[in-house]
């Protein structure tokens, strides 16, 4: 299975001053893979035109495979879109500094 299969969903900015989680993203974009950023889209369609549109993103490019990678504080997926998401692909989600961030992000 080839990167183009797969979806990339996470955020960047060019402003970030920590770029380490980022290399992965682009290797995989380079190799085919689409990215697609949550908050641009959550900001132009809501949380209801992100979810729709991400589920028919999946059908329509065939994706097989998709990578979460969220912020420490991002909150714009429920547990039930993921449940919905995970019956069209598999589901990877990629978490950093747990350390810092469990007890706001990954307990949950």
């Amino acid at each position: 299975m080839g990167a183009r299969k797969y979806i990339i969903l996470s955020t960047m900015r060019d402003d970030f001053s920590n770029d380490l989680g980022f290399g992965y993203i682009r290797e995989f974009v380079r190799g085919g893979a689409e990215f697609l950023d949550y908050d641009d889209l959550y900001m132009a369609l809501g949380k209801g035109g992100l979810e729709d549109y991400l589920l028919k993103r999946v059908d329509s490019i065939g994706a097989e495979v998709v990578v979460f990678q969220s912020s420490p504080s991002d909150f714009h997926f429920s547990l039930g879109f993921f449940e919905r998401l995970r019956k069209k692909a598999f589901m990877v989600m990629t978490a950093g500094d747990c350390d810092h961030y469990f007890d706001i992000r990954d307990i949950y």
